[in-house]
């Protein structure tokens, strides 16, 4: 026997009978693939089996590709999956390759060792009942094949919801078997909502009671918005639940950044749950931080209990805490309500309480903004909206309601105050520094404004106006308000309008009754020598881009009746006293009158008045002359008179500052007409002498 063994006759024979035994086999398995796998009947009967109960058809090109090393493999071309119902395709598989394992071949389970999928393209979207247009196919049961290797390669999907479509290309996905789990890579590229995004995915896929589960899966996309770059990851536990068909997810967390604008977020979901037409979360904390133009945000939204259907979403509690920080200010911001949103009813806040607050850091000026509000809003799916709050502002009840339009973009408003302080808002503001038009209007998509509004109290930096009403309208090209109010101790009612011109247009009309002049003169042109209660009215214009340009441009007419006043910087007694040609101009002193009245036209910045009238029981002036409003000069020609008395009037000239001109005597036409020196010297003593025992009576 081991002489046999040993003999090179009998490995000659063993090698012989073995060689044939594999060829023999390998014929076999050859017979058996074809057919039992690769015979044509089989392979459509096995697909269109595949489908069975999805009314979908199958079809493929007739010549099939096959190979039998390093596996046995079928290659399909131009594979077609139609849609329910009809021959119109749904997925089109330009070539498919499926290497069957070996072993498959000696009664082993059935095994694919190798599938691989290129050039797909398919549709995705979401059907009217809410299902995905694919549940079907990936319902389906298999038949008992097990995947080593799925690889697919350079395929699109054309993702749809509603009536926005985002394509999808996925340039590879590998998912290969690791003992009880699957490995899974996969990038590709997307435009969603107008951004290219290269994305990148992997992770472990591992099958569980009730499904698979995937343990720390992870996502990171990288892409780029109007041009501006940003990055996206996400990560966290998720199991699919087969029988509900259910995705759950313990945690979620996602991160976005935008680094030109240096935005960064981050959220988590400490418990969420996804199915075709449902997502609930029970909480959802994000945190948004920001640095840019020397501004620093950092901002946090809570949601408790998130809950959405196809009709239906439904929010417990939203809560919205932000700050913001410049060289100027802090300002702080909280807004909490419920949410909800239904097709027909659109959005809905209807319980909505914001505080807010602002605090500068310059000029230990006083909080502004500081608001505590209660309100409601509704935005319908036309694009309508209304909301309305109610509260306080700056310590003051305020309420303020708003309707939108989108037919005709427009907001319609209504507000009150009980208190109004402008004077916080305003004392940073230099007039004559460059004043534009207000840039929230100027934008192309700024709605127009209308907005009724009454204040009881409105606080500005010069007067207190009381019981202010009227109707402020805006849009891009003009900004109006049209109104009455108590000022100055009287009321006044009229029209203001700024035009959106190169540089601002401005108009006002005004007429006021029962008013104290002097402040009413200082805020208007800086004007301080009359005093006295009356009525005003006045309608200017002008255009401008500071104070000073806005003056040297002024146009219109200034009107003035004033009873019981005085005329403040020169006392009427004291120029009669004596003979002097030049008389300081002192504020102190006074000339008191009874009435006055001034009829002004104002060219390009100078009013010019012809027979401004003073009166009282002892003094009677009459003046022409102009005011340069531009550079505050005064040049007045004055004529006093007794009108008690025949004695000549004395004829005056005011030139100089406003503040502070200078006071003459017009000789030349007090003695104009007179020849000799001694005929002027006389007319001079006589009249001085006259007025002084008139003056002094």
């Amino acid at each position: 026997m081991i002489s046999r063994i040993r003999s090179g006759k009998f490995w000659l024979k063993t090698l012989s009978i073995g060689t044939l035994i594999v060829l023999a086999l390998e014929g076999g398995a050859r017979l058996a693939l074809h057919q039992l796998i690769f015979n044509s009947d089989h392979i459509y009967r096995s697909a269109q089996t595949a489908l069975d109960g999805t009314k979908r058809s199958i079809r493929f090109d007739a010549d099939f590709g096959r190979s039998w090393f390093p596996r046995p493999t079928l290659t399909l071309h131009n594979v077609v999956i139609s849609k329910p119902g009809n021959d119109a395709a749904e997925i089109h598989i330009r070539e498919m390759k499926v290497g069957v394992a070996w072993k498959t071949l000696f009664g082993a389970d059935p095994e694919i060792e190798k599938w691989v999928i290129k050039q797909a393209d398919l549709g995705l979207s979401r059907q009217a009942n809410g299902n995905w247009n694919l549940a079907d196919l990936w319902q389906q049961k298999g038949d008992g094949w097990q995947v080593n290797r799925l690889i697919i390669e350079n395929s699109k999907i054309n993702l749809q919801t509603g009536n926005t479509l985002y394509p999808l290309q996925l340039a590879a996905l590998k998912l290969t078997r690791d003992d009880n789990s699957y490995r899974y890579e996969s990038e590709g590229k997307a435009l969603l909502a107008d951004a290219e995004t290269d994305w990148q995915s992997s992770g472990f896929i591992q099958p569980d009671a009730q499904g698979w589960r995937l343990p720390d899966w992870q996502l990171a996309a990288d892409g780029r918005y109007e041009n501006r770059p940003f990055s996206l990851k996400l990560n966290g536990n998720a199991l699919w639940l087969r029988d509900t068909q259910r995705w759950r997810f313990n945690p979620l967390r996602i991160s976005a950044d935008f680094p030109d604008e240096n935005i960064h977020i981050n959220a988590n979901l400490p418990g969420a749950e996804w199915s075709e037409n449902r997502f609930v979360a029970s909480r959802i904390n994000s945190f948004i931080t920001a640095n840019r133009q020397n501004e620093e945000w950092n901002s946090s939204l809570t949601i408790d209990r998130l809950v959405w259907v196809p009709a239906l979403l439904d929010v417990g509690e939203i809560t919205l805490e932000g700050s913001r920080k410049t060289e100027q200010s802090r300002e702080f911001m909280n807004l909490r309500s419920s949410l909800s949103w239904q097709p027909k009813d659109g959005w809905q806040l209807p319980d909505i309480a914001l505080s807010a607050r602002q605090e500068p850091l310059r000029n230990n000026a006083a909080p502004r903004f500081a608001s505590q509000l209660k309100g409601s809003l509704n935005y319908r799916p036309d694009g309508n909206w209304q909301g309305k709050l109610a509260g306080l502002f700056d310590q003051s009840p305020m309420s303020l309601s708003a309707v939108y339009q989108r037919s005709n973009r427009h907001i319609e408003a209504k507000g009150e105050w009980q208190k109004l302080n402008l004077v916080p808002y305003l004392q940073d503001v230099n007039p004559d520094s460059g004043i534009s038009y207000p840039a929230f209007l100027q934008s192309p998509q700024a709605p127009s404004l209308a907005l009724d509004f009454s204040v009881d109290t409105l606080q500005l930096p010069g007067p207190s106006i009381d019981n202010l009403k009227g109707r402020l309208q805006a849009d891009r090209q003009n900004l109006a308000f049209n109104g009455s109010a108590h000022l100055y101790g009287g009321s006044s009612q009229g029209s203001f309008v700024v035009t959106n011109t190169q540089p601002l247009s401005y108009q006002i009309n005004q007429q006021a009754t029962g008013i104290n002049i002097l402040p009413l003169l200082e805020d208007a042109f800086a004007y301080s020598s009359l005093t006295g209660n009356g009525n005003a009215a006045f309608n200017l214009n002008a255009q401008g881009r500071n104070r000073q340009e806005i003056i040297a441009s002024l146009n219109g007419i200034l009107q003035l009746r004033i009873q019981n006043g005085a005329w403040l910087g020169m006392d009427l007694n004291h120029v009669l006293a004596g003979s002097r040609q030049n008389i300081r101009y002192d504020r102190t002193n006074r000339t008191p009158f009874d009435h006055f009245t001034l009829n002004s036209r104002i060219i390009d910045g100078i009013g010019r008045h012809q027979n401004a009238e003073l009166r009282s029981k002892q003094v009677h002036m009459l003046s022409n002359g102009n005011t340069d409003l531009k550079r505050s000069i005064l040049k007045e020609s004055l004529i006093i008179s007794n009108p008690q008395s025949k004695a000549a009037p004395i004829p005056l000239r005011i030139e100089g500052p406003v503040g502070n001109p200078s006071i003459t005597i017009d000789y030349p036409s007090l003695t104009r007409g007179l020849s000799t020196p001694e005929e002027k010297q006389k007319i001079i003593g006589d009249t001085l002498k006259q007025q002084w025992n008139w003056l002094s009576r």
